[in-house]
């Protein structure tokens, strides 16, 4: 092959390389931010993506290759799918970065790790009994000849120094492969870096830049509403809101929880933890669910705080007659200052 077909072949091995592995993050991205967690494999393959991200120019070239010498429906086609998946991962990442990155992922290691440790003090165990008894034999078998043993008696030891070491060497390739397993573990752990959501989401909005020069724009802003709106439907209220919500309503009106934890409850995340209220702050978080209602849109507004109120065991009645108390005619002096801390985080 010729240099300039093996730099056509590297350039299309690029989007080979690259496309199936976007596709398997913006998955990842889009069950992370929805509150579903990941796996050890799921950071593994984004690792992977990360670090094998192919260099720019090439994708680019790749892209021209693909518009200059392919139909344009095949062309199209893996334009979009490549656009798409770019557009999800940064558009989940702008969004929900506060759930992607509030996790340490390392802590997805911490049951094998604790595991191998516990097999490998177990083997050392064994395997010190073993050489315990190989000693013992091996003492006996060189007295022998000063003890004026039996030749029965020395075949025995000998058969016993056999025994011993075949069971050594095989406990030995065990604990040899233990910490293999170890090994390995701690490589995976010192590959995934501080930062693995917000590095490739870096990669991914460069690279979404160069693909906007090449492809439709009209078909990518589509596909990016799209991406938007699925987005919005995972995930109710933004990070930045509910980080400042957080701050004020954590350990007051609800009891305290990790802010992801609170992130995931407030948008009614699958498998998120439950809020609980502190005595005497029902009122002030009827309150503040209908000011969370206010910022959504039909019907996404009854759908969700329905759902809220059931999940805090809030009765419909209630909240009705109970939410506006706040910012009534003359509220109480508590009622005031949350009302006014509120109105100050939904006013910016």
């Amino acid at each position: 092959m010729d240099t300039e077909n093996k730099h056509k072949a590297s350039n299309i091995e690029a989007l080979t390389f690259l496309l199936p592995r976007l596709g398997a993050a913006s998955h990842i991205y889009t069950g992370k931010a929805a509150g579903l967690g990941v796996t050890k494999e799921n950071v593994m393959a984004l690792v992977t993506l990360r670090d094998d991200f192919p260099d720019l120019a090439d994708i680019e070239n790749g892209l021209l290759h693909l518009i200059f010498n392919e139909p344009k429906e095949k062309s199209d086609m893996i334009m979009e799918s490549l656009s798409k998946a770019l557009q999800t991962v940064v558009n989940v990442y702008e969004h929900s970065s506060i759930a992607l990155c509030g996790s340490t992922l390392s802590s997805l290691w911490n049951t094998d790790i604790a595991i191998v440790e516990k097999q490998i003090e177990q083997q050392q165990c064994k395997l010190r009994d073993i050489n315990d008894e190989l000693r013992e034999a091996s003492n006996s078998y060189e007295m022998t000849p000063f003890n004026g043993a039996s030749p029965e008696y020395v075949a025995l030891l000998e058969r016993k120094l056999e025994r011993y070491k075949a069971d050594y060497d095989k406990e030995r390739h065990i604990l040899d492969g233990l910490y293999s397993q170890k090994r390995k573990l701690s490589e995976q752990l010192s590959h995934i870096g501080n930062d693995l959501f917000g590095d490739i989401y870096s990669q991914c909005s460069a690279l979404l830049s160069s693909v906007r020069r090449y492809f439709d724009t009209t078909v990518s802003d589509d596909h990016d509403n799209e991406n938007v709106e699925m987005v919005s439907v995972l995930t109710y209220f933004p990070m930045h809101l509910v980080s400042k919500i957080y701050e004020l309503c954590n350990g007051s009106q609800f009891k305290e929880m990790d802010e992801v934890d609170f992130f995931h409850a407030i948008n009614l995340h699958p498998d998120s933890h439950l809020l609980q209220i502190n005595p005497g702050e029902k009122v002030r978080v009827c309150y503040l669910i209908s000011r969370l209602g206010t910022t959504l849109g039909t019907p996404s507004k009854e759908e969700w705080t329905n759902a809220i109120l059931s999940r805090l065991d809030i009765k419909s009645q209630f909240y009705r007659s109970k939410y506006r108390q706040p910012v009534s005619d003359m509220p109480s002096e508590a009622n005031a200052e949350f009302a006014a801390a509120i109105k100050e985080i939904f006013d910016k």
